[in-house]
């Protein structure tokens, strides 16, 4: 029963996966915070347009904002983590390979021709590692495991950013009602705005930071023995 049910969760997952569930997630945060922002600035009547055609166009944008979202998010905590440590990948990959390259591990010889290799060559190693393990049939399970790790880092990211701009109109907002009731509700989506932003910001890093430990662990599982 518990094999079925997993097999269940793998095949959502695959048709999530498919539907670019990520983009999703957070380009529908994201559009619907831009048409809630835009919409009190210049308001449109859209009893002119066509539904059909709004219907399309909004699945269109909200897809384009995901994608807007989730590459934005991603430089961003990239630049974040590098103005703290430049070497920040660098330093999260040599870890995994020292970890995995002493005991209770045994050593091995092409986990320490990584090791001596220059810092510079580090991502290049990586990505070399996901080239083999995506063509490693022994490994098929443990991949499909990673890219679920790959579909959360993407969602806390694309929401990173998403958050960033409800903050913004939050601001804009509560600078507009200051003199209404209205300023302690926004006042509150800007709080919550804040600290949504922030945790995004850590599960963004915690998956991808989980997600080359994983790879580094797998790779000496099934291809560097």
């Amino acid at each position: 029963m518990d094999a079925g049910f997993s097999k269940i969760i793998d095949r959502i997952s695959e048709t999530l996966n498919f539907f670019d569930f990520s983009f999703i997630v957070s380009g529908l945060l994201t559009y619907g915070i831009i048409l809630f922002t835009a919409d009190s600035i210049i308001s449109v009547d859209y009893k002119n347009y066509n539904s059909g055609v709004i219907v399309v166009v909004s699945i269109a944008l909200v897809y384009i904002c995901g994608l807007m979202s989730f590459s934005v998010g991603k430089f961003l905590r990239i630049k974040i983590l590098s103005a703290f440590n430049e070497n920040y990948f660098n330093d999260v990959f040599k870890k995994a390979l020292k970890f995995i390259n002493s005991k209770p591990y045994e050593k091995n010889d092409e986990i320490t021709i990584y090791l001596s290799k220059d810092r510079g060559s580090y991502k290049t190693i990586y990505s070399k590692m996901w080239m083999e393990l995506r063509h490693c049939e022994e490994a098929k399970e443990t991949v499909r495991h990673l890219n679920r790790f790959w579909m959360m880092e993407a969602v806390y990211e694309g929401l990173f950013v998403s958050f960033i701009l409800g903050a913004v109109s939050s601001i804009y907002f509560l600078c507009v009602n200051w003199c209404n009731d209205s300023k302690l509700f926004y006042g509150m989506t800007l709080v919550l705005s804040l600290i949504a932003t922030v945790f995004c910001f850590i599960e963004a890093r915690r998956y991808a930071e989980t997600q080359i430990v994983e790879i580094v662990l797998t790779y000496k599982r099934f291809i560097a023995v």
